[in-house]
């Protein structure tokens, strides 16, 4: 089945851009205006990959990206960012998902071909007895079903990502939350707590480890 790109901006020239570029690759490619159509699209259609103009980082723009990022924690997002863009929106995915202008189209392509690849490659997560489905959400430790909000699914997947290896606050934030400048570190120990209190409690094996000074990692 062909995985499909949904393709957000206001700016029917960028669409059409986009859409243009990506016919090549058999990608299923639709367009939606920010917020609601935005939304309604990623409710209604299975969608693999986002890209999303943030050239012109408005409100309803930040918005719009903000509330896919908790609604579908599993979805990659390619942004399109000015060249002066504002370290705010720099930060706000890996840098590997950012296409800054005069787009480079074959490095756009390149891009959504190999996040859409790592999606596939990395949907079945493992640690030890702890299985999380990025694709069906599930979690799941030692046949017992582990439910999480979206904002602690993300923060398990992106653990789970890193396994093995030590992930700060700042790079927590980073990837989880934008770092909004309304946000501070101590927020990534809260919800830490929450997911230890959800995928270790209760088992003798414990998966979630502190790490002092440096921050978290979860292994075997």
């Amino acid at each position: 089945m062909a995985n499909t790109v949904l393709i957000i901006a206001d700016d029917l020239t960028i669409r059409h851009l986009m859409t243009t570029t990506l016919s090549p690759t058999q990608l299923i490619s639709l367009t939606a205006s920010y917020g609601t159509e935005a939304l309604h699209a990623l409710a209604t259609t299975e969608i693999d990959l986002v890209i999303i103009d943030q050239t012109s980082p408005t409100p309803r723009v930040k918005n719009t990206t903000s509330e896919i990022i908790k609604k579908y924690p599993h979805i990659p997002i390619v942004s399109l960012v000015a060249p002066d863009a504002p370290a705010s929106i720099l930060s706000a995915h890996d840098l590997e998902e950012q296409i800054s202008l005069p787009i480079n189209l074959d490095r756009l392509t390149t891009m959504v071909l190999t996040l859409i690849e790592k999606k596939i490659a990395t949907e079945i997560l493992q640690v030890a007895d702890l299985t999380v489905n990025s694709r069906t959400l599930d979690v799941i430790r030692d046949n017992q079903q582990i439910k999480l909000t979206p904002l602690e699914f993300k923060l398990l997947q992106y653990l789970m990502l890193n396994k093995g290896r030590i992930v700060t606050r700042e790079m927590i934030l980073h990837r989880i939350w934008q770092y909004s400048s309304d946000i501070e570190t101590r927020v990534v120990d809260v919800y830490i707590g929450y997911l230890r209190k959800k995928i270790d409690k209760g088992f003798d094996k414990k998966l979630l480890h502190s790490v002092r000074s440096f921050g978290y990692v979860i292994k075997e």
